[in-house]
């Protein structure tokens, strides 16, 4: 697809016995999706990339939250499978576990940990500094999350490049807000392949759930988008 980039959003990677099927994949599910990609001669792209012109025939893979299970168990599949990726981090909650999930709260990557994936080549990029949904604040505070959340990361030597919208949730002003903080590249979750005219800012991912097999996996990137253009 010319100027076409399918962003993969996924959360925690792990067993099911472990981890269970909410917002989570098996690494076996993860290496299958680059895999299929790879074969067909897909590019794996970094976040950042998306700031300039789309490329062609290319898939991005995104993490939110930087779950302690998704450094453990999918870190090392990025690694065998030599691509590129974006963990997003949430700095008040570096370390501890992902209170926002409420009774689902699982434990989140510490700032040794972030630094170390940054070192194998993966961004540890920008999630927020409180997982707050930024439909409900104003411009001014969206930007205080934001920065904040950078300020902390950089003093702890990581670099993020890009951002994540918590839960996918903006509002008119968050383009601006993104861009004011300093970033030209994020993201939020539409279930489309991001496009040539969508703002940077506000580049749409497919959820990845634990499902996602082959078959739902063609299903949701191939078929679904077609079946609602076609309405």
């Amino acid at each position: 697809m010319v100027g076409m980039v399918a962003v993969l959003c996924y959360h925690k990677v792990g067993e099911e016995q472990a981890e269970g099927r909410w917002i989570n994949v098996s690494p076996q599910t993860l290496a299958s999706h680059i895999e299929f990609f790879q074969r067909r001669n897909y590019k794996v792209v970094p976040a950042a990339s998306l700031a300039g012109k789309l490329p062609e025939r290319s898939i991005c893979l995104t993490f939110d939250d930087a779950y302690e299970s998704t450094l453990a168990n999918g870190l090392p599949v990025l690694e065998k499978l030599a691509v590129p990726a974006a963990f997003y981090a949430v700095s008040e909650y570096v370390g501890k576990d992902s209170g926002w999930d409420g009774e689902k709260a699982a434990t989140l990557a510490g700032w040794d940990e972030l630094k170390r994936a940054q070192k194998a080549g993966i961004e540890i990029g920008n999630h927020t500094h409180s997982h707050l949904d930024l439909s409900k604040l104003n411009q001014d505070e969206q930007v205080a999350q934001i920065e904040k959340c950078s300020w902390l990361m950089r003093e702890r030597g990581l670099n993020p490049e890009t951002f994540c919208i918590p839960f996918g949730k903006y509002n008119k002003e968050t383009s601006a807000a993104i861009e004011q903080a300093g970033f030209g590249v994020g993201f939020t979750v539409e279930k489309r392949w991001a496009k040539e005219s969508d703002d940077r800012r506000l580049l749409p991912r497919f959820a990845m759930s634990y499902g996602d097999n082959m078959p739902a996996l063609l299903y949701k990137l191939f078929i679904r988008p077609k079946m609602l253009m076609g309405r």
